[in-house]
């Protein structure tokens, strides 16, 4: 059943807006993927499988999770059952994947109404932040396939692996001393994946503004607005009335992907990501972050919206705050002087968390700043612009 469908999706073709994905590949380089690799290729595999149905994170990280989609795929489709991705289930997936070229005068909410889909889908699919688009651009769509929805090996549960770090518990949030408190947090790694839910947005009608203009601003429609907003006049809004805005809406404004991360602060890098003496004890250290020398009390940005899970001591990162991100991702901000949020609040990209400082083991005033994938550190540059 599925290969028919799959047939006939590709069929559509003959359309004339209808393409199959082989032209999206055509200029980039096609790797042979396996579980544990990273990066643009993983990510635009899983582009790929999300946009044919399966229960995906857009991660650009090849975990267990999207080693069980591609022996799926590879099963349904006749291949080698083996979790590798070469050369055959590239083909595969590229005869199969829809895309659609944009023309002039296309928006998104034009091209979402043909395919039968929402913008929000199609901005997921694309790793698109906005809605600008240009003519020639090739954008992957959602197919109506009869594909199974991956669960996890045990209760329905990703089996991907996930890293939560837990919030600490300090005597003063907002210290401003360089010296440590008498008992400093752990940080722990229970495994697990506890969930990453947004907390719910809203926004104030303005003058002018109507359903149809708020639905085109968030990239949602009118009826999904209705759905969480139960108006007795939907052609009547009041200036200053509060709207929820749809789940959906919240978890996008969360999402993170390579280069979309913001700069905490800007400044001389003073140590980079990886191999190096460390500049206290002078022994081999191979450096899991990079250290952004800063003048003390500069403030530190988050780098993208989430949940903050720690904020307080945390040894030798001195004041320091990690950040939750959707699909298993976290940022640290190490050696702060004070810090102004706390464990369990939620963040917008670009809100100042911290003051910078010189605390923990630290030759100077400076922010650690860290990335972790699915419990793992990676280069930084790889997340940043």
């Amino acid at each position: 059943m599925l290969l028919r469908a799959l047939m006939g999706a590709v069929i559509l073709c003959g359309t004339g807006w209808w393409t199959a994905a082989g032209s999206l590949l055509a200029a980039e380089r096609r790797e042979v993927l396996q579980s544990g690799d990273r990066g643009s290729s993983v990510l635009r595999l899983q582009q790929y499988l999300a946009s044919l149905g399966y229960d995906i994170e857009l991660a650009g990280t090849f975990g267990p999770r999207t080693e069980a989609v591609v022996r799926e795929f590879q099963k349904q489709m006749g291949l080698r059952v083996d979790g590798v991705v070469g050369e055959a289930t590239w083909d595969k997936l590229e005869s199969v994947v829809v895309t659609y070229t944009v023309r002039r005068g296309d928006t998104l909410w034009s091209i979402a109404a043909r395919a039968d889909t929402d913008v929000a889908t199609l901005r997921r699919l694309n790793l698109l932040e906005n809605d600008r688009i240009q003519a020639g651009q090739k954008l992957l769509l959602p197919q109506k396939l009869e594909v199974p929805v991956l669960s996890g090996v045990a209760n329905g549960k990703s089996t991907e692996p996930s890293t939560r770090v837990t919030s600490a518990t300090v005597p003063e949030r907002s210290a401003t001393t360089e010296d440590p408190p008498p008992a400093p947090a752990q940080i722990s790694d229970p495994p697990g994946d506890q969930g990453f839910d947004p907390p719910p947005l809203t926004h104030q009608v303005k003058k002018g503004e109507t359903l149809t203009s708020i639905a085109r601003q968030y990239g949602t429609t009118v009826s999904a607005l209705l759905r969480v907003n139960p108006l007795p006049d939907p052609d009547r809004l009041q200036i200053g009335q509060e709207l929820r805005l749809p789940l959906e809406v919240a978890a996008r404004s969360y999402q993170v992907y390579p280069g979309s991360l913001l700069w905490p602060v800007v400044g001389r890098i003073s140590s980079d990501y990886g191999e190096r003496l460390h500049p206290i004890t002078g022994q081999p250290d191979f450096h899991e972050g990079i250290d952004i020398a800063v003048p003390p009390g500069t403030p530190v940005r988050a780098a993208a919206g989430g949940r903050v899970v720690t904020a307080g001591w945390m040894g030798g990162y001195g004041y320091g705050v990690v950040i939750e991100h959707a699909g298993g991702i976290e940022t640290l901000y190490g050696h702060n002087s004070r810090l102004l949020v706390e464990p369990g609040t939620w963040v917008q990209r670009g809100q100042v968390i911290a003051y910078s400082g010189s605390t923990g083991l630290s030759t100077g005033p400076h922010v650690d700043f860290r990335i972790k994938v699915r419990g793992e550190y990676v280069n930084p540059h790889e997340w940043l612009p």
